[in-house]
């Protein structure tokens, strides 16, 4: 399926996830990832914000329409970086996402959309080996300490990531398919998109493995 790639305002843009529950005691401790990639699997249930997408993994990593860096590594930080707040706009409603935006504190109990940076050291990419840091957003009412907390959590993560090109957010990388191209590697080099839910075998459609995965975009860049 060839479709031009989307991008969506605001919540989209920012992989939104409604994300709620008890706060971390302490700010760098790891969490749940398994918080993340529920909220992930929770948004794309409710269709908010999804328009066109790739049939699957192998169109997803092959077709520069869509991945603009795909890589595996190690997460090695994961920081806060800001929150917005809008003062004189509902941005949930189309076309008001940037009138009278406000950058705020990420803590700042205001703020409607909340932003992190999560670093990764590759140990393979198709840009290169130096570090990758994308970027997630949340909703206002997330829990800021559980959302850090349950991405400190991963380790050993694959990346499917398109880039932004336009707005206050222009050159930041951003995981495909609302956060859901965001995935583990297990201890035997299998992926796992558990922000996929029930779609995750049908898109997978046997590039399961690092080994795979690599070879499937190989393969799209030979003559």
């Amino acid at each position: 399926m060839k479709i031009s790639r989307c991008f969506a305002g605001g919540v989209a843009l920012l992989a939104f996830l409604t994300l709620t529950g008890c706060s971390a005691s302490n700010p760098e401790a790891e969490g749940d990832p398994a918080f993340f990639f529920d909220r992930v699997a929770q948004l794309r249930a409710s269709h908010v914000a999804i328009q066109g997408e790739p049939d699957d993994l192998a169109e997803a990593v092959a077709d520069d329409v869509w991945a603009d860096l795909v890589l595996e590594g190690t997460v090695v930080s994961v920081e806060p970086k800001h929150a917005v707040h809008y003062p004189d706009a509902d941005p949930g409603h189309p076309g008001d996402e940037e009138a009278g935006a406000q950058v705020v504190d990420f803590d700042d109990p205001r703020a409607h959309e909340r932003v992190l940076d999560v670093t990764i050291d590759p140990e393979w990419s198709t840009g290169g080996g130096q570090d990758v840091t994308l970027t997630l957003g949340a909703s206002g009412d997330a829990d800021p300490e559980q959302f850090l907390a349950s991405l400190r959590g991963l380790n050993h993560v694959v990346a499917v990531l398109g880039q932004r090109t336009g707005g206050r957010s222009a050159g930041e990388y951003y995981p495909l398919l609302n956060g859901a191209l965001l995935g583990r590697v297990d201890s035997q080099g299998r992926l796992h998109f558990d922000g996929l839910g029930e779609q995750e075998k049908e898109f997978v459609d046997g590039v399961d493995t690092v080994g795979e995965l690599k070879e499937t975009v190989e393969a799209s860049t030979q003559p």
